[in-house]
């Protein structure tokens, strides 16, 4: 039956009330309280709505007090600090034009700032480094109605939570894309208070930035022209402009482009448009009033006011934040010119840790024919590194491992016809920010490229490897590279010296050969690249150099086997003990990868090894399942004990693996997984299962994989001798193989074996010698082969070594680690029987294929998903996902894990 409304009911009560039968007087009665009853409901009914509506009226009235609860901290996030007790923040605006900040926490102070009042609206302004902690606080701040008072701070609650940078997105801004600099304080792209270039006219808001150089000073200037040209064969934008008789400059630029420039006699003009959507047919034309229009040659001249022309960061999206790391962007503080945008990266090794260096000269050098970048403090120049485009530049400074290496970016859009600055003193501007500077994590590119044998030499290219043993304590140089037809038909000769003399000459007979130099004490090893480009050009590249700071010997590479994998081969092998010190041993090339493909239709991921892959890609559906990622094929090719060598022999030998092999494919399209443990791969359908061998030729040609990872067996995975000559051949192999000629190629790193495992026995019995091992061959792999996708795994096992035992209390024993081998090894060694992973073990591993491969390919990420194996979940899985994320982050050094504070 239906619901009666209220006034149903009272009609249905009156009728019973009035009804004209037997039953009248009982019908009276019972109507007469049914209607008494139901205006009874109905005023409660009414009284409730009332009630509602009063609460939900002062709960949003709390709400709107508290929005509107006055705080001049609109943003605030800080670095240096991982918790604060009992905070404070505290402002004292005076009559002198200045705000005075301080934080406090435990009732200490911790930061402190000042900054002129003019400069806070629409800024991001800094703390200092108060008492030199360490901490750092970022804040935008509204200083309006801040009491006026030269005696008393105020206290504030901010608005944001100064741990999350999510929440700050002016300051993530500043952070992740570099800022123009007014003064002390760092420009909001948001919220800029973009300079006017052109006066009295509408028609300003249509320029973003707008740079001109080389104006007559005499005279005034306006905007003549601003149009949609369409008499072309394309549409453009023209922009005129000139003085009261003609034009004296024109922009053109293309319709869906924003930028442009021109250089025309001793004038140059840059422009940057925006709100292009709205100019249509001519704005102004020939205008010839320069009053109108007015070219403000103050602002417009000054480069300050327009840093960038093309700033492709601001029309791009902001960088996403990768694991729980925010990158400091920061180059320099207080960059009033905004230089930090060109300068990618900037890395100094061996400076001193209590000097202030600032950067004092920044340029196109027309004689050096380089971009001159100088270092130094207020007393004067500290280093000077001469960069080109693109490329990592170094500098020696002692010739003894000390130098600065720059990496820079963005050229195209600066003059070379003069200095952006030059000169400069005041430590206090353009600031070297010493934690960018000595970290290698906020330098990649410069830290995974192998040093220059010879710094600040066009000659290093040619160098493969050097090793030299024998030098006293002088500072050396390429003195000689040149052809020499008189010796022996013709050789490259090398000669490396000091200033006053060549101390060994060494002759390269052709490329990728060890080259060999005894003269007793001082022995030289080269392996060259080149020799064919050398010969055919002839003459003298470099003769008889005397000046050490030019080609200077980068003493921190030469005399370490570490950097020198193939010459350390032979030394190892005790080959060249029995070689001529002219004789030669081949070495075979290195092969370059290629990009992972974004959000493909189907992935297609091969992955080449033993138990040691096989164990952790077992437990990747787990991952995609919780990630929500389909369609997605990846197999692989397991070898029980596989090494390099016997992957390669069934290639070159054309031969299958031994019973102790299998193909497992693994299947996710559209939600449904399906896994066959022995596929044929002859059988593209991969519906096929065989009992027969399988052949890596024919696995590597099942489909169009778009990622190929290869591993090297436990025991050697630390052995480069072991690796080098057959990765590269597989590499060959696999692209030769693969009908996806662009296939990305992976390398993951294994883990080193449990403490007092018999295993550790070819590394000295020590977890931390096949460990250190193991991490420079991953580092060799990327240097010599190019392979920048490594799966850290031997990072991810040791930061869960890392843990505190404690931490893992009872839980451990389900959990479980390695056996008790000696009395020595640690029960959370994370590995059934000294080798293999545990269930733990296990989980972060395949997370960390999932990070690098995976999720990188569909922008996910493991970070706050709640995947759970048997016991890991919940703090112990956060945890178990902070080992791998920080080592995604840092792939190549173990990592500290604070398991007191456990946050994603």
């Amino acid at each position: 039956m239906a619901t009666k409304t209220f006034e149903e009911l009272k009609q249905l009560a009156i009728q019973i009330r009035d009804e004209k039968t037997n039953k009248q007087n009982t019908a009276t009665r019972i109507g007469t309280q049914m209607l008494e009853h139901l205006e009874k409901l109905e005023q409660d009914y009414y009284d409730k709505n009332q009630t509602d509506e009063e609460l939900k009226e002062r709960d949003d009235k709390l709400i709107e007090l508290s929005d509107n609860v006055f705080s001049p901290i609109k943003e605030i996030y800080v670095t240096g600090v991982s918790e604060l007790s009992s905070p404070t923040f505290n402002f004292k605006k005076k009559t002198d034009g200045k705000l005075y900040f301080n934080a406090t926490s435990k009732g200490e102070i911790i930061a402190a700032g000042a900054w002129g009042l003019s400069d806070l609206k629409d800024y991001v302004v800094k703390s200092y480094n108060y008492q030199e902690k360490g901490i750092y606080f970022y804040l935008v701040i509204d200083a309006e109605d801040i009491p006026l008072d030269d005696d008393n701070y105020y206290s504030y609650l901010p608005k944001t939570n100064p741990f999350n940078i999510i929440e700050n997105p002016s300051i993530y801004t500043y952070l992740n894309v570099s800022p123009k600099i007014t003064d002390n304080t760092l420009s909001i792209e948001n919220g800029y208070r973009k300079p006017t270039f052109f006066l009295n006219t509408n028609l300003d808001k249509y320029f973003k930035v707008f740079y001109i150089d080389g104006l007559d000073n005499e005279k005034e200037y306006c905007l003549r022209t601003l149009r949609l040209n369409e008499d072309g064969e394309s549409p453009r934008y023209q922009i005129n402009i000139g003085d009261d008789s003609s034009s004296i400059i024109q922009i053109l630029i293309n319709v869906g482009e924003i930028s442009g420039e021109i250089k025309y006699g001793n004038i140059t003009a840059r422009a940057v448009l925006q709100n292009t959507d709205e100019i249509v047919g001519n704005l102004i034309f020939g205008n010839t009033n320069t009053s109108i229009g007015t070219l403000n040659k103050i602002v417009c001249e000054d480069i300050a006011n327009s840093p960038t022309c093309k700033n492709t960061a601001l029309y791009e999206s902001i960088l996403k934040l990768k694991d729980d790391i925010v990158k400091d962007n920061n180059i320099f503080f207080n960059d009033k010119l905004g230089i930090g945008r060109y300068i990618k990266e900037l890395y100094t090794n061996g400076f001193s840790e209590d000097t202030e260096y600032c950067l004092r000269t920044f340029g196109w050098n027309s004689a050096l024919n380089a971009w001159q970048v100088n270092i130094g403090t207020s007393d004067g120049s500290f280093v000077e590194v001469r960069c080109q485009d693109s490329v990592v530049s170094y500098r020696s400074i002692d010739n003894k491992g000390k130098y600065a290496a720059i990496l820079l970016e963005n050229t195209d859009e600066l003059s070379k016809d003069s200095y952006l600055l030059f000169g400069n003193t005041d430590t206090s501007l353009y600031t070297i920010n010493k934690t960018q500077a000595t970290s290698k994590n906020l330098n990649p590119k410069i830290c995974i490229e192998k040093e220059p044998f010879f710094i600040d030499s066009p000659y290093n290219k040619y160098f493969k490897e050097i090793y030299i043993e024998g030098l006293d304590d002088k500072a050396y140089c390429l003195r000689t590279l040149r052809w020499n037809p008189d010796k022996d038909g013709g050789v490259v000769q090398v000669t490396i010296g000091d200033e006053s003399s060549a101390i060994i000459e060494t002759y390269v007979y052709r490329d990728n050969e060890v080259s060999i130099r005894d003269l007793g004490t001082i022995k030289a090893y080269i392996v060259f690249n080149g020799f064919e480009e050398i010969k055919n050009n002839g003459g003298n590249l470099i003769f008889a150099n005397t000046n050490v700071n030019k080609g200077s010997l980068n003493r921190n590479i030469v005399e370490s086997f570490v950097n020198q994998p193939n010459i350390n081969t032979y030394f190892i092998n005790s080959e060249i003990d029995s070689l001529h010190k002219y004789d030669s041993v081949r070495i075979p090339p290195a092969y370059n990868g290629y990009s992972l493909p974004k959000n493909p239709q189907t992935l297609k991921v091969l992955h080449v090894g033993n138990s040691f892959a096989d164990q952790p890609i077992s437990k990747l559906q787990m991952w995609l399942d919780a990630l929500g990622i389909q369609n997605v094929i990846y197999g692989i090719v397991m070898r029980a004990g596989g090494s390099l060598q016997q992957h390669l022999d069934t290639i070159v030998n054309d031969t299958p693996y031994d019973e102790n092999s299998a193909f497992r494919l693994y299947k996710n399209i559209n939600g449904e997984t399906t896994y066959t443990p022995n596929v044929d791969p002859t059988d593209k359908s991969g519906s096929t299962t065989t009992n027969n061998q399988i052949k890596l030729s024919d696995c590597l040609q099942f489909t169009d994989w778009d990622v190929i990872t290869f591993q090297q067996a436990s025991w050697a995975s630390g052995k480069w001798e072991t690796i080098e000559p057959y990765l590269p051949n597989l590499i060959k192999y696999a692209r030769y193989y693969c009908s996806n000629s662009g296939v990305k190629i992976g390398w993951q790193m294994t883990w080193a074996y449990a403490k007092g495992y018999t295993g550790l026995s070819s590394y000295n019995n020590s977890q931390d010698e096949m460990f250190k091992e193991i991490v420079q061959c991953a580092k060799n792999v990327c240097s010599y082969y190019g392979i920048d996708l490594i799966i850290p795994n031997g990072i991810v096992v040791q930061n869960l070594r890392n843990v505190p035992s404690s931490f893992w209390g009872d839980a451990l024993n389900s959990i479980r680690g390695a056996e008790q081998w000696t009395s020595g090894t640690p029960v959370s060694d994370f590995t059934d029987d000294g080798m293999h992973p545990n269930d733990i073990a296990e989980y972060c591993t395949s997370a960390a294929f999932v990070m690098l491969i995976y999720g990188a390919c569909y922008n996910k990420t493991i970070r706050g998903i709640n995947a759970t194996l048997g016991n890991i979940s919940g703090d112990y899985a956060k945890v178990a996902r902070q080992c791998v994320l920080k080592a995604v982050g840092d792939r190549f050094n173990v990592s500290e894990i604070d398991v007191s504070k456990i946050l994603e």
